[in-house]
């Protein structure tokens, strides 16, 4: 972003498409002749880790943090056991996850980058909990954390992140309670999942939200789309070995990365995506946001997507074929 700073500096956070990664830190190296490692690759959402996502541009990581008291000992909370999950499944520890961010800001100098709490699926039980990990949030990134705005739409500019060179967004939790105990946590992102399983019912789902995108932004301010399939549960677990979230991405990224090419590139918050090597997300925000900062001169975007226009053809096998707009 810094290398197009005189275009892009005015820009509101509102107005940017940001690159984003669903379940960020669930990568693995994966053994497919054992059955357990079979069952695991249906948690693994990314190739890639989130060092190396940040360094290939991804702008938005999502994390999924829990907490495993210790068996052998009781006693107060400790840092050394939140972990990253996808749903129930633990997947690493969180420490590492974040000195990779924290490296990467500090490397990068004028890089800007997203980071959401999002769901904290075990363990978390009480608010010491929550005082813990928000205490290590603040260890980890107090200097380097933008505040949290009075008043969610009034966000900052490029300019006024790389002013302040606090160029990390928290958001934290699900609900504002949480948010509101640190100054650098800005309040939960409403992230749109429909949980789709067939290509078609995805296009349809993410038309649907496109079609109110305008109104999202002015009364949910920053906002991300979850452009993934998610698979049948009851054949997921039947099947792992012929169903995996690798094998349904392959199939959506090529249609994903078409449909926001052609005609949702404009109006999308921020798009986060399963395996994102095989989509064109990082590129076409490059270009988008040059886009926007040549021709915007408001800080909140200009919705210019038309709600009858049904798009071009679905397709749930092969390539279709690439027409940017941009």
């Amino acid at each position: 972003m810094h290398d197009h700073r005189d275009v892009l500096g005015h820009l509101s956070l509102l107005s940017l498409l940001v690159p984003g990664t669903h379940n960020s830190a669930c990568y693995k190296k994966i053994d497919l002749s054992n059955i357990a490692d079979i069952i695991t690759e249906n948690t693994i959402t990314q190739d890639v880790d989130v060092w190396g996502q940040l360094v290939y541009g991804i702008r938005y990581i999502s994390l999924q943090t829990s907490y495993y008291a210790s068996k052998k000992k009781r006693g107060p909370v400790d840092e050394m056991n939140f972990y990253i999950n996808n749903d129930m499944i633990r997947i690493r520890p969180l420490l590492p996850v974040l000195a990779d961010i924290r490296k990467f800001l500090e490397i990068s100098q004028h890089e800007i980058v997203f980071l959401d709490f999002h769901r904290f699926p075990v363990g978390m039980k009480s608010l010491t909990h929550h005082k813990t990990l928000i205490d290590l949030i603040e260890k980890e990134f107090g200097d380097i954390a933008y505040p949290r705005p009075e008043y969610f739409l009034k966000v900052p500019t490029l300019d006024m992140v790389w002013k302040e060179n606090k160029r990390l967004i928290i958001f934290y939790g699900e609900e504002p309670r949480f948010s509101k105990a640190s100054d650098i946590l800005w309040e939960p992102l409403h992230r749109f999942s429909g949980r789709k399983q067939t290509v078609t019912g995805l296009y349809h789902y993410i038309e649907d939200i496109m079609a109110r995108s305008e109104q999202i932004t002015l009364t949910k301010g920053l906002w991300s789309i979850m452009a993934h399939l998610t698979p049948d549960p009851l054949a997921f677990f039947s099947h792992p070995e012929q169903i995996s979230l690798r094998s349904i991405a392959e199939n959506s990224n090529r249609n994903i990365s078409d449909w926001f090419v052609k005609y949702w590139w404009k109006n999308t918050s921020i798009i986060s995506t399963d395996f994102f090597l095989n989509t064109n997300v990082v590129n076409m925000a490059v270009n988008t946001n040059i886009y926007k900062g040549i021709t915007m001169e408001k800080d909140l975007p200009t919705i210019q997507y038309d709600a009858q226009d049904k798009g071009g053809m679905i397709v749930e096998e092969g390539v279709p074929s690439g027409n940017k707009m941009y």
